[in-house]
């Protein structure tokens, strides 16, 4: 269990920094004509506890990435757990893409609006929703098959 949680965990860190690519170059290219939403759920919780006006441009732009990162390792652990729990090694596609998207629907459909942080998806521009869809399969697909490569490493050698 603990080695599933660790595995999950180095998984969700690469998964997150390639989503993280993603949102950077979504936000360059003028699909977050704002901020990044996640930034935006962060500076609004910072709002909504009354740090906002102590924390430095740099502090901020930390914290929104600190976040970042633990929230995609958390999840990563969660998913590391999970799938070794199902035992569906053929179901790496499937799995991920589940996982994605049930990734953006518990927070943009979820948590984050219903604490007033984010517009929920019927509230926000198409291009920003579809931006994050594209951004949590990337970063869905890239935690399974990290998870999956870290799995087969651990497994003996045939020869």
């Amino acid at each position: 269990m603990v080695n599933d949680l660790v595995r999950g965990a180095i998984s969700g860190v690469v998964g997150t920094t390639l989503m993280s690519e993603i949102l950077a170059f979504a936000k360059t290219a003028g699909f977050f004509p704002d901020e990044i939403p996640h930034k935006q759920i962060v500076e609004n919780a910072a709002e909504k506890v009354g740090v906002a006006d102590e924390l430095s441009g740099g502090a901020m732009e930390a914290t929104w990435i600190t976040q970042h990162f633990i929230y995609g390792t958390v999840a990563g652990s969660v998913y590391g757990l999970v799938q070794n729990r199902l035992k569906l090694p053929g179901a790496l596609v499937p799995a991920s893409a589940v996982f994605g998207l049930a990734l953006w629907a518990i927070g943009f459909g979820g948590w984050a609006p219903l604490a007033g942080l984010y517009p929920g998806p019927t509230e926000d521009q198409p291009r920003k929703q579809g931006a994050e869809i594209f951004a949590h399969l990337v970063y869905a697909g890239v935690t399974a098959t990290m998870f999956w490569m870290l799995n087969k490493a651990r497994q003996p050698k045939v020869y």
